[in-house]
């Protein structure tokens, strides 16, 4: 049962698809469940609802054997950080002000913070692009010391895109738990990049459900900034009262 959920090469249904450079495409029980548990927990956090964590946590797990599975070690990495932040997250949005209000608002980052960012971003995909895969073969072949079993490395399949994507959903899910609307902002980028990269590396069906995710991100930036104004609105009418 486990080898049948958890095995990219366990076949669930292939379909027929001519006119996308192949004439059919084989999609796995893993793909299949694990994608519409994420596309589950993107719609949740556009809601602006907790849910988003459970599904997201369950989603991630999958994602990470996934992905070790075809190589795309920064990735993988990522969706076991993904798992850590949601827990955080999850905390952090179910606890509540001393007023009963949410911990944090919707709200954007000051100017100073977005530029460390960016900064920071580019810093980081360099360093991870071109140190990806001794990086991981070193954890690897640890672990595998470990557990007592065999470990040959397999090359990062597209270093340098993979580290882009890792890096900026690294920032985005961490602004998403503290409700910054820039969140959506580097996911519409990493989704645009990841529609290329899974079918590039022939995740067909995760490659068409990232192109919904990019759909769902760039709605979910329009009412996250619609919801920031009301946040600057109340900032705003507190200074005044304040200041009289």
């Amino acid at each position: 049962m486990l080898d049948t959920l958890f095995n990219i090469n366990t076949i669930m249904y292939t379909f027929p698809i001519a006119g996308w450079g192949v004439d059919t495409y084989a999609m796995s029980y893993l793909e299949f469940w694990v994608s519409l548990l994420n596309l589950g927990s993107v719609i949740a956090f556009r809601k602006n609802h907790i849910s988003a964590y459970p599904l997201s946590i369950i989603a991630c797990a999958g994602l990470a054997v996934m992905f070790y599975q075809i190589n795309l070690y920064s990735d993988q990495l990522l969706n076991i950080y993904f798992i850590v932040i949601s827990i955080f997250g999850w905390i952090w949005w179910k606890k509540k002000k001393d007023d009963g209000s949410e911990l944090f608002s919707i709200r954007y980052m000051n100017k100073a913070s977005q530029l460390r960012m960016i900064v920071a971003s580019v810093i980081s995909i360099v360093l991870l692009g071109t140190f990806i895969d001794p990086i991981f073969s070193s954890l690897a072949t640890l672990v595998a010391t470990i557990l007592g079993e065999s470990y040959t490395h397999t090359n990062a399949a597209l270093p340098y895109w993979d580290a882009t994507t890792t890096v900026l959903s690294v920032f985005a899910m961490y602004l998403l738990t503290r409700r910054y609307v820039e969140s959506w902002i580097l996911w519409v980028i990493v989704n645009v990049i990841s529609v290329g990269l899974y079918y590039y590396r022939g995740v067909l069906f995760l490659s068409l459900e990232y192109i919904i995710f990019l759909a769902n991100a760039i709605y979910a930036w329009y009412l996250w900034h619609k919801e920031s104004l009301s946040y600057s609105s109340n900032l705003n009418t507190c200074d005044s009262v304040t200041r009289s």
